[in-house]
This record gives C-alpha cells, structure tokens and sequence, in this order.
C-alpha cells in the first residue's frame, strides 16, 4: 500500500484515491484540496464519511 497526508497531496494529480478520513482533525481548505487531486469525483472513494464533521466556511 501507499499513503501520504493531504498536505503531501497538494499540486498533485491522481487517477484514483482511496481517502479515509477516521480520525482528522481538519482545517479549513483541506476538504477540497481532496476533492481536487483527481479529474473526476468519482475516481474518489471516501471511507468513513461523517456528514456533521463538516463546517461550510462562506467568505467575501
């Protein structure tokens, strides 16, 4: 297997990503630096997704 962090993924491109978010504590942005590394989102598959561990941030 291979794994890197979100940060490590930034200005990458990838056919296809497995991303399990168990345990992130995340920050804002880094939601859509994972939906933005693969041409399609459904080349994207998300293991343990919790739809009210997400804030959307509206700014300007």
């Amino acid at each position: 297997g291979y794994a890197i962090t979100v940060h490590r993924s930034q200005c990458m491109t990838y056919n296809k990503l497995v991303v399990d978010l168990t345990g992130i504590n995340w920050k804002p942005g880094m939601f859509y630096t994972i939906l933005s590394r693969t041409r399609k989102l459904s080349d994207i598959i998300i293991l343990a997704y919790d739809r009210k561990s997400f804030k959307v941030v509206v700014t300007g």
